[in-house]
């Protein structure tokens, strides 16, 4: 085969940096595809300009840096050193790109860092140097309360024995490490399971059964045992009493980077029976970042961060959107339920007002109502207020923080007392039938001849009357609204009730006449007196008092526009 060699022109004007082309060369039926990569580089090289971390960022916690990039440039050099003169250097690294990671530095520390440009012509200038001071590292100790704590022995080969011990950690700080410190009194080591639970509920053994079926499964105790993930010795390579540190059954890196805050439980099962033993102590070691960041309410969230930071409020709900949780703030508009209760019955004086608060303060209270009423008073989240025996009428409540007698809330509300009862009844005397409108109730009872009928606001009521003496009475279901009483006549003649009579006599006619004329008559038939009668609201009747009158039998007319009726009255 014969060298081909061919000269390639016009790249005067190729992009600086670096550049990929492809060359396609072909031969009858036979082509290919070579790249080519050309970097078109200059000797002028700008410093490159830092971004991440910020020049004087404090309380860094991830170090992870960054500059801008340069298509002029084939490497970055980076360095950062704890001396401004960078006299002495931390890391020197070489990058072809335009970002790094470094996974550790020295906590509570003040770094100088700097970034150059590199190419085949040549190196920039250092960039402007940036400084950071990285975050504190806190050791936290967390040691359980209830213990020293007799262990559960397995009932049987076929069951287990359950023990736990839980220590509760208010602190929301991100974990950088952790370890676990045991002290476990038991004469059979190998019968032990020994688990981490988590605040989310992951479970990480830490050692199970260990040297069961060998020569170390009668071993004694767990002393001064502390698991830890940087250990370089296995739980499982090492012998009871397990004094130090050591890698437990399985990684529980996975705790790196999630918060602390929580309950977290030590689970010990006891697989085998006739040997049991006594939790002596249980403790963690947590390593974090940064300053311990306050929770004074010992929910999941810092004060910082928290919505409500005095008050525990795992839900945030802010209602109003004004950065303050619901239970806290004062003035969010769903903070107070009042609830007013009318009075039952006139004059009863028995209405009420309820006062419930959500948010979280002592409180007071004014209320104002009629006829000069003022209330003053005090209650809380838990107690809420009842303010009784109010009468009708307008009121003013407002509700102020003893707190912060500035922030205030006022509301208004009317308590109604029952409408009396109105009955407007309408005798149809054609037909033999009663319609009565109802009002001042919701439930009506009404009695007629003896038969009860239950009614509400909306009936109509009609009722069919008998022949003769009709007696009906309405009430309502408040009894205070008393009832209301008619006797009908539905006869051509007129009646007396009670005859004889003593004193007043009831006179029912047997028309539907309304004006009547009266002619009053001892029964020698020497007139006595006339009087003119006018019958409203659907009565048929009227009272004739016969106190002055000596005991003997008398006649009466009643004479209307259908014709004149005649009764006899006999006073006793």
């Amino acid at each position: 085969m014969t060298p081909f060699v061919e000269m390639l022109h016009g790249f005067s004007n190729i992009p600086i940096g670096a550049n990929r082309i492809e060359v396609i060369a072909s031969s009858g039926n036979v082509s290919a595809v070579f790249p080519i990569d050309i970097n078109n580089y200059t000797d002028f090289m700008s410093a490159p300009n830092l971004l991440l971390p910020t020049q004087g960022n404090e309380e860094v916690l991830d170090f992870q840096f960054e500059w801008n990039t340069n298509p002029n440039t084939s490497n970055y050099i980076f360095e950062i050193s704890t001396s401004l003169s960078f006299e002495t250097l931390n890391y020197q690294i070489n990058t072809e790109n335009n970002f790094l990671n470094i996974t550790e530095l020295d906590p509570a520390t003040t770094y100088f860092w700097r970034v150059a440009s590199i190419n085949e012509c040549g190196t920039s200038d250092w960039s402007e140097v940036f400084s950071f001071i990285t975050a504190k590292i806190t050791n936290n100790n967390y040691v359980a309360s209830n213990l020293p704590l007799l262990l559960n022995d397995a009932p049987s080969f076929e069951s287990v024995g359950y023990t736990t011990s839980s220590i509760f950690i208010s602190d929301v700080n991100t974990i950088s490490d952790i370890e676990v410190l045991l002290n476990i009194d038991h004469s059979y080591v190998s019968d032990l399971s020994l688990f981490l639970v988590s605040p989310d509920g992951s479970i990480f053994s830490l050692a199970e059964n260990i040297g069961l079926g060998t020569p170390l499964e009668s071993g004694d105790n767990f002393t001064n045992t502390v698991f830890s993930q940087n250990s370089s010795v296995s739980i499982n390579n090492a012998s009871p009493p397990f004094t130090g540190s050591f890698r437990p059954n399985q990684p529980i890196g996975g705790l790196i980077g999630k918060s602390a805050f929580g309950y977290w439980t030590l689970n010990i099962e006891d697989n085998y029976p006739a040997d049991s033993g006594e939790l002596l102590s249980f403790e963690l070691n947590i390593t974090i970042k940064g300053e311990l960041l306050i929770n004074s309410d010992f929910d999941s969230f810092a004060d910082s961060i928290d919505n409500c930071p005095k008050i525990t409020n795992q839900d945030q709900v802010d209602s109003d959107l004004d950065g303050e949780g619901d239970i806290c703030d004062f003035d969010a508009q769903n903070n107070f339920q009042i609830i007013k209760f009318d009075e039952s019955c006139i004059t009863r004086n028995n209405g009420s007002i309820s006062i419930s608060a959500f948010a979280d303060f002592n409180y007071s209270y004014n209320l104002l109502g009629p006829n000069g009423y003022n209330e003053q008073g005090d209650f809380t989240r838990q107690t809420g207020k009842t303010i009784s025996n109010l009468q009708s009428g307008d009121y003013m409540l407002c509700i102020y923080s003893n707190d912060d007698q500035q922030i205030e809330r006022c509301f208004t509300a009317a308590i109604n007392e029952p409408e009396q009862l109105t009955v407007n009844a309408i005798v149809n005397y054609a037909d033999h039938e009663l319609n009565l409108n109802l009002d001042g109730g919701d439930n009506y009872l009404v009695e007629l001849n003896g038969k009860s009928y239950s009614y509400d606001k909306s009936d109509n009521v009609r009722l069919p009357l008998k022949k003769g003496i009709n007696q009906y009475k309405v009430s309502t279901d408040l009894g205070c609204q008393g009832s209301y009483q008619r006797t009908i006549n539905i006869s051509q003649n007129a009646y007396v009730s009670p005859n004889p009579v003593s004193s007043v006599a009831e006179i029912f006619i047997g028309n539907q006449s309304n004006n009547l004329n009266i002619e009053f008559y001892s029964i020698e038939g020497e007139f006595i007196k006339s009087d003119k009668i006018n019958l409203y609201d659907g009565k048929n009747s009227f009272e004739w008092s016969m106190n002055e009158y000596p005991p003997g039998v008398y006649i009466m007319n009643i004479i209307t526009n259908r014709g004149t009726q005649t009764v006899k009255i006999i006073k006793r």
